[in-house]
């Protein structure tokens, strides 16, 4: 759902690579309109795989690049900037 400059994925159940080609697309989509806020919702994800990370670390790099933020929520109470493709893995290790 995009929002002005902000862009909002809610994901559910297994984020994986069944489900990261869909998510990419949408996120790309979301970039072309010039959104410079992304934020993605896993607080209902039950398994995060390699594909999905790569999408993370992929919408990472392109959204820092433009000067852009994301935001990955894991838990209601519990928020991320991700500014760095390389911080995607530490991000699930916690």
């Amino acid at each position: 759902m995009v929002c002005g400059d902000e862009f909002l994925a809610i994901v559910h159940g297994s984020f994986d690579g069944h489900l990261a080609p869909i998510v990419h697309a949408d996120l790309t989509a979301a970039l072309d309109l010039g959104v410079d806020r992304i934020i993605i919702d896993l607080c209902h994800v039950t398994l995060v795989d390699e594909g999905a990370m790569a999408v993370l670390a992929a919408a990472t790099g392109v959204v820092s690049s433009g000067g852009g933020k994301l935001f990955v929520a894991l838990e209601p109470e519990r928020v991320v900037e991700i500014s760095d493709a390389s911080l995607v893995r530490a991000v699930f290790d916690r």
